[in-house]
């Protein structure tokens, strides 16, 4: 199942818009956040976050999907002991400079990597700086395989970071099976699979309101004066003197904004000017 496939699935059971928040590969497991409604605005914003994986790798062959799908390119036992492994997968902490994987969404002259790969092309891909922000073994059964916990930013590939570890232990090494853990400040604990989502009496006990997603649940929340309600819900520009509790606002920094009656209207931003502008519009009807 693709991530395009939960998409539709879940648009038919809400009969809403929908939208993820980050492809997750078909042959992975995990959390994939979905936005309902107007929360499809905050997809973006909730994309960038940082992911956890528990992601296994397989030593003794590289692929050329570089997971356990694809088909062996080349073949290199795993010889090191258990300290340069754990040496290995240390030395990528911080940021490191990722080849992107030919199998991957990503477009290189309006092309998809991965319809091009399908037809036999490869092209040159530029290297792309990503963080690994924590990584470490979880379980091994070396000189075969071993099963990491990874956290990383955006835009990390695991079965990248699998063959570059494997070169980095002059070995070949492919993912295995690969499991999101977190994603938007979302946890497995969160989750709910197709058939659980089908068994509730009211399918709507697995929405969050949008003030609730982890993304915005840290940020202060303003009220504009009474007055100032209109120009607020169609995104107009408001100073401190028009919403509460601004004391101490910093540049830069991000308001979920209320009208005077309580209705969330839109995240804003504060800028260097002391105005809020408006980031992300999420109700733009005046009742």
């Amino acid at each position: 199942m693709t991530s395009h496939d939960v998409v539709f699935r879940v648009r038919r059971i809400f009969g809403q818009k929908a939208g993820h928040t980050g492809t997750l590969d078909p042959a992975a497991e995990g959390v994939l956040p979905v936005c309902l409604g107007a929360a499809t605005k905050l997809a973006q914003l909730m994309s960038g976050s940082d992911k956890e994986y528990r992601v296994e790798i397989i030593f003794g062959t590289e692929t050329d999907t570089q997971d356990s799908t694809g088909n062996v390119m080349r073949g290199k036992p795993f010889l090191a002991d258990e300290q340069a492994f754990d040496t290995a997968i240390k030395s990528f902490l911080g940021e490191y400079a990722q080849i992107p994987p030919m199998y991957s969404a990503i477009k290189v002259k309006g092309k998809k990597l991965y319809e091009l790969a399908r037809k036999g092309v490869e092209v040159e891909r530029e290297p792309r700086v990503v963080r690994i922000l924590s990584i470490s073994a979880v379980k091994t059964g070396l000189p075969h395989k071993a099963e990491l916990l990874v956290r990383c930013s955006k835009g990390a590939y695991m079965r990248t970071l699998c063959e570059d570890i494997g070169r980095k232990l002059d070995s070949c090494a492919h993912m295995g099976r690969l499991v999101r853990t977190e994603a938007a400040g979302f946890t497995l604990s969160d989750t709910y699979d197709f058939e659980r989502l089908r068994s509730l009496a009211d399918p709507g006990e697995a929405v969050i309101p949008i003030e609730e997603t982890p993304a915005l649940r840290g940020l202060r929340r303003v009220r504009a004066v009474t007055e100032r309600d209109k120009r607020l819900l169609s995104g107009g520009v408001l100073t401190p003197d028009e919403i509460t509790n601004t004391e101490g606002l910093q540049a830069g920094e991000h308001v979920l904004a209320y009208t005077s009656g309580g209705i969330l209207a839109a995240v804003y931003e504060n800028g260097t000017e002391n105005a809020l502008k408006p980031f992300i519009m999420l109700y733009t009807e005046v009742e």
